[in-house]
């Protein structure tokens, strides 16, 4: 069963690239390190800020976040917790393009599916994805992504999970020899749909690459 990220939710707060939502966010952690009687409590919210990190190409400071986590979860019976920050390490592999060395992480990971989260999950299959098209296998990365489309299209509480699918898909399309079918009008109604919820990172994302789109047609 798949279980969501508590009040906290990584891939909101990946998207938080804001002064006003980093405050708040330091704010709860403070709150959740003062329950001394739960002391995993603080994972949840550092496990954000470690894929916050990551995503705005602080990868020395994720890496020493994830590398954190680990070791104070080594001795506690929190393995979600714990294969989401190995997820995190592998994507930090994967950035720094020890393609390999990545993929070896993130497939054993997924050799553990039914201890993950779905965010965690579908960023693995992600990274996957990117390194089949950077070594041209194009076939199974396209695979990769129309089957996590697939997954996190059907709910509205994965729609942030879903739009990161098809911009990824999108962004792998981009050559117009390797363009997946269908992506452009997938692209616009992912973006009709994300900006349902109000200006956000994921919105400008999905304009950008519309854009860009138009752009290579135009050419």
């Amino acid at each position: 069963m798949w279980k969501g990220f508590r009040r906290t939710n990584l891939i909101s707060f990946a998207n938080a690239w804001n002064k006003q939502g980093v405050q708040g966010f330091e704010r709860g952690l403070k709150r959740c390190k003062q329950v001394t009687e739960a002391p995993w409590l603080p994972v949840w919210p550092m496990l954000n800020q470690a894929y916050y990190l990551m995503n705005t190409g602080h990868l020395e400071e994720a890496e020493r976040l994830f590398l954190l986590l680990e070791q104070q979860l080594a001795s506690q019976d929190l393995p979600s917790y714990r294969y989401s920050a190995r997820i995190g390490l592998g994507l930090l592999t994967l950035a720094r393009g020890e393609i390999e060395h990545a993929r070896t992480q993130l497939c054993s990971l997924l050799g553990k599916k039914q201890c993950l989260y779905i965010e965690t999950y579908v960023f693995a299959e992600i990274g996957l994805a990117e390194i089949d098209m950077q070594q041209g296998a194009y076939t199974e990365a396209y695979q990769r992504l129309y089957s996590m489309l697939s997954l996190t299209g059907s709910k509205r509480s994965l729609l942030e999970l879903y739009t990161i699918c098809a911009c990824t898909l999108a962004r792998l399309s981009l050559t117009p020899t390797q363009q997946a079918q269908g992506v452009v009008p997938l692209l616009k109604d992912v973006h009709r749909r994300i900006s349902t919820i109000g200006p956000n990172h994921l919105t400008r994302e999905c304009g950008t690459l519309l854009a860009q789109f138009s752009e290579n047609r135009a050419n």
